[in-house]
């Protein structure tokens, strides 16, 4: 019976963290967010810490990489793979800052867009063009 009521605890323990989570994760999201067009636009992007860049650009990368399997071109994906085979994500992010940066007048538009951009620019300069 106490074994029974550890298991039950520890169950429930389980399902309180994820409930918090998901709840907390929902609340730290922008008011309002639409999916389809993305979450941030360039100005939000400009105005959040590393660490959040950081985030924001690998999730990027990694759902590019994985959107084979909702049937993207696996071309460009290998492509992007081959770009930035040897690119640490902080690289990936000087990458990202230096084009918002650079393009004041795309700031209110939608930050995968704007990445993306960035990308396409890299991979051209790096001599090995995605697109």
């Amino acid at each position: 019976m106490k074994d029974q009521n550890k298991g039950r605890r520890a169950l429930l323990a389980v399902f309180a963290v994820f409930v918090t989570w998901t709840l907390a994760s929902h609340a730290a999201s922008p008011a309002g967010a639409y999916v389809e067009g993305g979450y941030l636009s360039g100005q939000h992007y400009r105005n959040s810490p590393f660490s959040e860049r950081l985030g924001y650009v690998q999730g990027l990368v990694d759902g590019i990489l994985y959107s084979a399997m909702f049937g993207a071109r696996e071309e460009y994906m290998r492509r992007l793979k081959v770009c930035i085979a040897q690119v640490s994500g902080g690289q990936l992010v000087a990458i990202v800052d230096k084009y918002v940066s650079e393009h004041p007048s795309q700031w209110d538009w939608q930050m995968n867009l704007l990445a993306h951009n960035a990308l396409i620019l890299a991979c051209r300069e790096r001599a090995s063009p995605i697109s």
